[in-house]
């Protein structure tokens, strides 16, 4: 076997983080009465979140910033009454809970030990979120490691981030690694920097930018098997 150890990402690369923060945003909305329509409301929380997210990682705003304007901003345009901060902790707790998966990434990770392979995680987000969610989640019991960016005071794609999750892994060199994910930017680009093996997980399918080209492309999780299998 040519790797020792995969990295995921998780995100949706392992969890539906899209259909779990719906599932969540429309909670929130239903249990603090908000009655302006939640259909457009949550098409501009998405794509608030997602610019607060690229300002978070060129490190123009915090991770305290984020979690209060990314409901400020729609709540202020739109006129509701309602305390952004008060509502993003709800948010939050219904989050944390949620352990919604991607299609097969149950199946992966027990093929992937069955080969007597580590797995780890390196997320990009809010440790409090993300523990909750892996702990609660069936795939937790395969996890050998666990990296979270804000407790690392770094993110994907700075190398450092994949450095800290390599050391716990003693006696692993990042030749022996693969790194999977579905962020051609975070995960495949930092990745690749840092000297690692990586494979893009791309559902819609399609070629990745010139400049960035991951070692393997798959478009459902179980086409790992083959790729992990044959190395």
């Amino acid at each position: 076997m040519k790797y020792s150890l995969v990295f995921f990402d998780a995100d949706d690369t392992l969890f539906d983080f899209s259909k779990s923060q719906e599932i969540a945003f429309r909670e929130s909305i239903s249990h603090f009465n908000i009655s302006y329509h939640t259909d457009r409301l949550y098409y501009e929380y998405k794509k608030s979140n997602k610019e607060l997210w690229a300002k978070l990682e060129q490190g123009s705003i915090n991770a305290d910033e984020l979690r209060l304007l990314r409901f400020k901003n729609i709540f202020e345009t739109h006129k509701i009454n309602q305390d952004p901060k008060i509502f993003g902790d709800y948010y939050i707790e219904k989050i944390s809970k949620s352990t919604h998966l991607i299609p097969y990434a149950l199946q992966i990770c027990q093929f992937i030990k069955s080969l007597n392979i580590k797995i780890g995680i390196i997320t990009n987000g809010f440790t409090d979120t993300q523990k909750n969610r892996f702990e609660k989640s069936e795939l937790f019991p395969f996890f050998d490691s666990i990296t979270i960016s804000q407790e690392t005071g770094f993110r994907k794609p700075q190398p450092e981030i994949f450095e800290i999750a390599l050391k716990k892994h003693l006696n692993i060199k990042k030749e022996e690694v693969l790194m999977i994910g579905d962020n051609l930017h975070a995960d495949i680009l930092g990745a690749n920097e840092f000297g690692m093996d990586t494979c893009w997980f791309h559902k819609s399918g399609g070629q990745p930018k010139a400049d960035i080209q991951p070692k393997y492309i798959i478009t459902e999780l179980m086409q790992l098997k083959k790729i992990i299998a044959k190395t």
